[in-house]
C-alpha cells in the first residue's frame, strides 16, 4: 500500500529536497569537527578508505563487546 501511494503522489521538487539530503553529510553539532565523514552517510568510502573510520569501527566493537559482557554475566548469574 505504501508502494502505491508513493507511485501516486508527486515528487517533492527538488528545491526542497536538496538542503534536507545535504543534512546527511554533516555531522551533528558538537559531536564531530565539520567535515568528519559520517559512516552511514558515506557506506562506500567505508570499504575504500577504512582509516577514516576508524573511530566508528571500534565504537561498534566495544558497543558489541559490552553486549557480550552482559550476555556472559546474565548466564553466569543464572547458572550459579
Amino acid at each position: 500500500a505504501l508502494v502505491l501511494v508513493s507511485l501516486a503522489t508527486t515528487p517533492e521538487p527538488a528545491a526542497t529536497l536538496q538542503p534536507f539530503l545535504a543534512r546527511f553529510d554533516e555531522p551533528v553539532e558538537g559531536t564531530a569537527p565539520v567535515g568528519t565523514p559520517l559512516l552511514l552517510a558515506n557506506l562506500k568510502g567505508a570499504l575504500t578508505n577504512p582509516a577514516a573510520f576508524k573511530e566508528d569501527y571500534i565504537g561498534f566493537l566495544a558497543g558489541w563487546a559490552f553486549v557480550v559482557a552482559l550476555v556472559a554475566a546474565t548466564w553466569l548469574w543464572l547458572v550459579s
